[in-house]
């Protein structure tokens, strides 16, 4: 995960995802490490994984971003941009 200034990189970072899909206690978690910096303007943050999307299921993963994307939300921190990174391909 990585949290951008507009004129140049913030702080940096990285955190395992939960064992289960989601949890907002979770996320809040990590919300909370990144309102650390107070001078950054938004937040980009990769979600690196093997697995793949299957046709008609949600993104891997789902979960757990829909929930820190709700956690930053609470302390509204705006989201530049949220991706999924797989083995061979990133979506948005």
């Amino acid at each position: 995960m990585c949290k951008l200034n507009i004129r140049h990189d913030g702080a940096t970072l990285r955190v395992d995802l939960p064992n289960r899909e989601g949890g907002l206690r979770y996320a809040r978690t990590v919300a909370d490490y990144i309102a650390h910096d107070t001078t950054a303007a938004c937040v980009l943050f990769a979600v690196y994984t093997s697995e793949t999307q299957k046709p008609g299921q949600l993104k891997p993963h789902a979960a757990t971003i829909a929930a820190l994307t709700c956690a930053l939300a609470e302390r509204e921190t705006t989201i530049r941009y949220e991706l999924l990174v797989g083995d061979k391909a990133v979506s948005q």
